[in-house]
């Protein structure tokens, strides 16, 4: 039998909120800041939790994902009190943090989860050496009379993103103006939520909290509170929403819809297959009523065949409502419903969509159909990808030592939300962790993406206090790879070359390639950084002399080192001659006398970092045509060759027939962008590139100085007949549409904000031409 999910509706979680949830997506229309600081909190609330003494075994938390969790209990504790509240208008607001993680429940209404992440790097196992707390605006939510607060709190890091100061806590505290309405201390109650069996098992048969005798709070002594080192958060609340299945099907007999919702009748266990028709992410939940014990089985899949997470609730008679704790992807979920006895009503199922709140100010369309699918996709990853930090995926969540992720999507943010904020607050955290890493991420190139990352933030803002703020520590890394050079200049001696590409060459897989391989794209990579740095350095009015120095001497030792006159490319490197040492993440280099290995990755890196002039780059491009067996480039990779082709004009020549092998992987996943041509997950927002070629390549959006003051406007038609769009700047919408006639005229519209100077640049390939500015 198969239903549809239109009887669910399309309810908005968040009361007060402009949340729109239409075919789309979802969008929060007003403009999102994060709450400004308050030095003063906490002014009465202490740090509670539960006894020591009656729960010896639930007060520690893993500090990471990393750590051995073997000796820790991962569980939910619930906190609750009641107060009066004196005013008719409502207006208050609430500071919150929570270790690891918090729901907070205004009276029995939900108004978000948190707190922000700290960052992280991958297989990082130090405690967080900060901490973040939310600021909720609680207009509307509270009564004249009395109200009621409960917080629920995971115990434990159950993802990537998720650090712990390594002790459990919850603060909070409700003020109206500069009234103290209330504050967390041990006059609320405390509880060990009964139900939670572990993070994937949930029992509704056990007792009901309410029905329960509950326990003072404990407040933490002011040397534990004081590890969590609490800062204002960065980034403004997530934004929810109620997202149904599209189709619900049930391969057995027996699913009835209702006015209310749909009935599973007597029998034998059947799956019920919830079809989202479109990849969403956020909290499963549901509202289900039976008159027996029922155990669900959960599956999470983004495909039919693949399920990537599985989890089991236990229902109990009478009516129960679950949501969930883990943020998920999914395409499908599958329900198994064991045998029942008597009818289950099922009112209410499905996902809690959850991101960060952007609008939808940028657009593309253009006539071909499948660019136009190509923006959409990359528009519902990336935000997928966008929570309280950037994440790779919502599958893996990793920690922001991914920054070649979130380089690739700070761009888009730019382009297809207009937004910001988050690659401030990321940039920042990663700051914070570089410091305490000794100038290092996990993943050694990334490194050098975030130098990138700030510079094209700064590029889309103008902001330089951010680069006042963050330039002493570009400063520190690049001198951290100065270290790694030889007397020439090439990045020799480096601890890893991390991360390349997800391909292999001559025997060595390119995630962590050796030194012989990896050390050609990583000396274009620091020159990039480098010239980054000088840039920045130079809008602040610092001196960037070393700079230019180091720039020029690494540029000249590739050219004498790296490139290879017969072959007329570059070499990835040379045998034999790094002196570091061998670990699980950089092999051993291969003896001198190995033959060089030679690859598209080295030589598009060359040519974005500008090693080479455009010219000589565009036959650089057409010379690797030619050269058969090198291997494969996969989607991340795929940015660095579409933003090399750019530069060197070559985009007519090459770019559209990579933009067109972007189907392949389409096909495979409509809904979303899959992390590789051939494996890997399928919302991984790296591959979202395509949207911003298509942006700035099509709607022609070449180049600009920072704070868009200059722009320049050059399409790069293809065989397209039209095309439109809008770009965000920060001083508004640049609106852009051209389209050419049988005779190959183009005529293009421009419209700009007043502080945006256009300059036109006639597009190659036209016979014709003509542009209207406004």
């Amino acid at each position: 039998m198969e239903a549809a999910g239109s009887a669910f509706g399309a309810a908005i979680v968040q009361p007060g909120r402009t949340v729109i949830n239409s075919p789309d997506g979802v969008q929060c229309l007003e403009k999102q800041l994060p709450a400004a600081a308050d030095a003063r909190f906490p002014r009465h609330a202490r740090f509670i939790w539960l006894d020591p003494e009656k729960f010896p075994e639930l007060q520690k938390t893993p500090a990471t994902f990393f750590v051995p969790h073997d000796k820790f209990k991962a569980t939910t504790v619930l906190f609750e009190k009641s107060f009066d509240f004196d005013s008719d208008k409502g207006e208050a607001i609430i500071r919150i943090t929570a270790d690891r993680r918090y729901r907070l429940y205004i009276n029995g209404i939900i108004c978000g989860h948190g707190p922000a992440a700290v960052g992280g790097d991958y297989a990082d196992v130090k405690p967080a050496q900060w901490y973040f707390y939310d600021t909720y605006d609680l207009t509307g939510k509270l009564f004249r009379g009395a109200n009621t607060v409960r917080i629920e709190v995971m115990l434990t890091t159950r993802v990537q993103t998720d650090y712990s100061s390594g002790h459990a806590g919850l603060l909070a505290e409700i003020t109206q103006s500069d009234k103290i309405i209330l504050a967390t201390d041990k006059s609320w109650r405390a509880l060990p939520d009964p139900r939670v069996i572990s993070l994937e098992r949930y029992d509704f048969t056990q007792a009901d909290p309410d029905e329960c005798t509950w326990n003072e709070a404990f407040e933490l002594p002011p040397e534990t509170a004081a590890g969590w080192h609490l800062q204002a958060s960065p980034v403004p609340v997530p934004m929810e929403a109620k997202i149904t299945p599209e189709r619900i099907h049930c391969p057995l007999p027996g699913l009835t819809e209702t006015d209310d919702g749909f009935v599973l009748s007597p029998g034998i266990p059947r799956a019920l297959e919830l079809d989202f028709a479109k990849e969403t992410v956020g909290f499963f939940h549901f509202d289900i009523e039976t008159q027996e014990r029922v155990e669900l089985k959960v599956e999470y899949r983004e495909s039919p065949d693949r399920v990537h997470r599985t989890e089991y609730i236990l229902l109990a008679p009478g009516r129960n409502v679950y949501r969930g704790w883990r943020l998920d992807v999914c395409l499908h979920i599958r329900l198994t419903v064991g045998r029942l006895a008597r009818p289950l009503i099922i009112s209410q199922v499905g996902m809690i969509y959850s991101s960060f709140p952007v609008a939808y100010k940028g657009s593309f369309k253009c006539s071909s159909n499948m660019y136009n699918d190509f923006w959409t996709c990359s528009r519902r990853t990336l935000q997928m990808c966008m929570q309280s930090c950037y994440l790779d995926s919502p599958i893996h969540q990793e920690a922001l030592g991914c920054t070649g992720d979130y380089y690739i999507e700070s761009l888009l943010a730019g382009a297809i939300f207009g937004d910001t904020v988050l690659a401030a607050a990321d940039l920042r955290r990663t700051k914070y962790y570089l410091e305490h890493n000794e100038h290092q991420m996990f993943h050694t190139s990334y490194s050098l993406l975030w130098v990138e990352m700030l510079r094209e933030h700064y590029r889309y803002t103008a902001d330089t206090t951010i680069l006042e703020e963050l330039l002493p520590e570009v400063i520190a890394l690049l001198d951290a790879f100065h270290g790694y050079c030889d007397d020439s200049g090439l990045v020799v001696n480096a601890p890893s070359y991390m991360f390349m590409d997800w391909v292999s060459s001559a025997g060595h897989e390119l995630h962590h390639p050796p030194a012989a391989i990896g050390m050609g794209y990583m000396s274009a990579f620091y020159c990039r950084a480098l010239s980054g740095a000088i840039m920045m350095l130079e809008a602040v009015g610092k001196d960037a002399s070393l700079m230019h120095e180091r720039l020029s001497r690494t540029k000249s030792a590739i050219r004498e080192k790296l490139f290879d006159v017969t072959s007329g490319i570059f070499k990835d490197g040379i045998a034999g001659i790094s002196a570091s040492t061998p670990h699980r993440y950089l092999p051993p280099d291969p003896p001198r006398e190995t033959p060089p290995t030679y690859s598209i990755q080295t030589n598009a890196a060359m040519i974005w970092a500008q090693i080479v002039a455009p010219e000589e780059g565009r036959l650089i491009f057409a010379r690797l045509q030619n050269m058969p067996g090198l291997p494969p480039v996969q989607p991340y990779f795929m940015h660095f060759v579409f933003e090399a082709l750019k530069y060197c004009n070559a985009f007519e020549d090459h770019g559209f027939e990579l933009l067109d092998s972007f189907k392949k992987l389409y096909d495979l996943h409509p809904s979303t962008w899959a992390e590789a041509w051939d494996f890997g997950d399928f919302c991984h927002a790296w591959s979202a590139t395509s949207a911003w070629q298509l942006s700035t390549v099509l709607l022609g959006v070449k180049d600009w100085t920072p704070g868009f003051y200059e722009v320049e406007i050059s399409p790069i038609p293809g065989n397209l007949q039209w095309c439109s769009g809008v770009f965000p700047t920060i001083h508004g919408d640049l609106k852009i549409q051209w389209r050419r006639d049988e005779r190959n005229h183009m005529q293009l519209t421009v419209s700009a904000p007043a502080a945006v100077r256009v300059k036109i640049t006639r597009p190659p390939g036209i016979d014709g031409f003509s542009a209207i500015v406004s």
